[in-house]
């Protein structure tokens, strides 16, 4: 993941504030990555025991032609489902990755806008009291 340098605004307290906003991002980022990754094994562990499962019953003698047939679809469905485990898994981590990137890209455009750096010197002129 890229992780850029906050603005320097000039302004010391408004730089250590952006850089606590975006440590802050950064952590967030690394825990969402860190869950979807362990859901998604957490997944593929289930698939796998699912997998051993029917390969255990699968050695088991068919007493029926109903059970070959009703196995032999399973296995067609399971060859289906890990594929599209896999795709679903690519698409939620690009999906991940596309917010952290446009999180980031808000979170920089928020720091470098004019609203957000530091305002200048005030530069007034003394009021002169008003007489009527």
């Amino acid at each position: 993941m890229e992780r850029s340098e906050p603005p320097n605004t000039g302004n010391a307290k408004t730089d250590e504030k952006y850089q606590k906003q975006q440590a802050k991002l950064y952590e967030k980022q690394n825990q969402d990555r860190q869950k979807l990754q362990q859901r998604q094994e957490q997944e593929h562990a289930k698939y796998e025991k699912q997998q051993a499962a029917q390969a255990k019953q699968q050695q088991q003698p068919a007493r029926q032609e109903q059970q070959a047939a009703q196995k032999e679809q399973q296995q067609r469905m399971n060859e289906q489902r890990q594929p599209q485990m896999e795709q679903r898994h690519q698409q939620q981590t690009q999906q991940m990755e596309q917010k952290h990137t446009q999180q980031r890209q808000q979170m920089q455009q928020r720091q470098t806008s004019p609203s957000h750096a530091s305002p200048p010197p005030a530069q007034g002129h003394p009021q002169e009291p008003h007489h009527p």
